[in-house]
């Protein structure tokens, strides 16, 4: 019962940390009283939980860790398979996994980020022997005697690309029941913890944020994803389509004079692309991405585009700086060029900013060419597609939560608050008026004189 309340409370708070993962550790032996208790509304870093949670357990001669991975698990995996809405529940899908949280010590961390670095930290420098477990792996093989430490590092079926993800999960599950079962028969002291490497699946270059109604969707599933690494890591773009075209003048509403290319994801074939990225110092990064032989409305005519975008680091965000642009004619057939011009994003020049941890995307990013003088018109305008970039703090997976260029507060979102309010104020006035409704303070004594009130007609 305790145990599918703490399920049915950690799907509660699923949609505040939808980037963080579960971690839910037991242990038949050792009390886990020295661990800190987490609320649920807390999330815990990398860092802390790898030296508040995993380093204590080693400080105990001859244990054995024994961590089950999973490629993802999220909070909603758990309120929509282990039937925590019943009483009665035996935990569904995580059957034996309830079952040892309700026999055994246990601790449960509803939000951990990257749990699955901190083990790989744990490993690289576990004072021990570290075993690597798969569904095929003979348990009876393992050597777990003596008075060592050793590091259990079981890998469970991938359940993100798995057809029916119920049994999937239904299938670690019983994995974690059967290596349970092997240890204890075997009399092995060990503290087990259960946790993936992300919250969801992510595509490389996939878009996974708020979407609102006012923002118009990406067209095109399928795109340019751009990786290059630099001395601190490494930096990710995406786009699905990229435009230029021509104006007279800057003016949005006005269709353009000219557009001379818009390139798509289905000419991808067609298009060499390369990435580079390059550390400025003074926590900058140039981010260089080039486009080779984009033809021009599907003429003879092909340009080189070149653009570069430098990022500043901040201390809890980062920004996109003044970008830069060349085109350039790749068969020397065109009337137009242009080296290095700056590009300016007119209506986005407030929000290029992302979070420290986030991405940045936008369905479609307009950049408009900045005239070299006061009097030179803007003519140039460069529309990136489905454009995602994240040039810190990336992953192995593919881009973080991502940040939109899409405001908060658009015509969908003031269609919905202004009728809320209205009925609101609606209500309050209504219950005003009854709360001032009075009945009448005189009243007939029937031991006393006749009330007798003078009314003029």
């Amino acid at each position: 019962m305790a145990t599918s309340l703490l399920f049915l409370i950690l799907s509660i708070s699923s949609t505040l940390f939808a980037s963080d993962v579960p971690v839910l550790i037991w242990s038949p032996d050792r009390p886990l009283s020295d661990l800190p208790q987490a609320p649920a509304v807390h999330s815990i870093s990398q860092d802390t939980f790898h030296t508040k949670y995993l380093k204590p357990l080693l400080k105990d001669e001859g244990h054995v860790i024994v961590a089950f991975l999973q490629d993802k698990l999220h909070i909603n995996d758990i309120s929509k398979y282990a039937d925590v809405y019943n009483p009665s529940s035996d935990g569904g899908a995580f059957k034996n996994i309830k079952g040892l949280l309700d026999e055994h010590f246990s601790l449960e961390l509803p939000h951990v980020l990257d749990s699955h670095q901190a083990l790989s930290s744990l490993r690289s420098k576990f004072p021990g022997t570290v075993h690597d477990v798969d569904p095929a792996t003979d348990l009876s093989s393992l050597d777990l005697g003596g008075k060592q430490n050793y590091l259990l590092i079981v890998r469970l079926a991938p359940v993100a690309s798995a057809k029916n993800e119920e049994a999937a999960i239904t299938a670690n599950d019983n994995l974690v029941g059967k290596v349970a079962d092997h240890l204890q028969k075997r009399s092995v002291r060990y503290t087990a913890l259960y946790t993936a490497e992300a919250s969801e699946s992510t595509e490389e270059g996939g878009h996974f944020a708020r979407r609102l109604m006012a923002d118009v969707p990406d067209v095109d599933t399928k795109g340019i994803f751009f990786n290059a690494s630099y001395s601190n890591g490494s930096a990710y773009a995406y786009l699905t389509s990229i435009s230029f075209c021509l104006y007279d003048k800057y003016d949005p509403e006005k269709p353009p004079e000219q557009c001379y290319f818009k390139f798509t994801s289905g000419d991808l074939s067609k298009i060499t692309h390369t990435t580079t990225a390059q550390d400025l110092g003074n926590s900058t990064l140039l981010l260089t991405m080039k486009l080779d032989g984009v033809s021009s409305n599907q003429t003879a005519v092909k340009y080189n585009i070149t653009l570069n975008m430098p990022f500043k680091l901040m201390y809890d965000r980062w920004i996109i700086e003044t970008p830069t642009v060349s085109l350039l004619s790749a068969n020397g057939n065109s009337s137009i060029s242009a080296t290095n011009r700056s590009l300016d994003t007119r209506m986005y020049e407030y929000d290029l900013v992302a979070s420290l941890l986030y991405s940045y995307h936008c369905s479609a990013m307009d950049f408009m060419e900045s005239p070299t003088t006061n009097s030179t018109p803007i003519i140039g305008r460069f529309t990136l597609g489905g454009f995602q970039v994240q040039p810190f703090n990336t992953s192995h997976k593919g881009f973080s939560l991502s940040q939109d260029c899409t405001g908060w507060f658009t015509t969908a979102i003031w269609m919905g608050i202004i009728p809320v309010a209205l009925n609101i104020i609606v209500l309050l006035l209504g219950m005003y008026m009854i709360a001032s409704l009075s009945t009448n303070d005189r009243f007939d004594d029937p031991k006393g004189k006749t009330l007798t009130i003078n009314a003029g007609e």
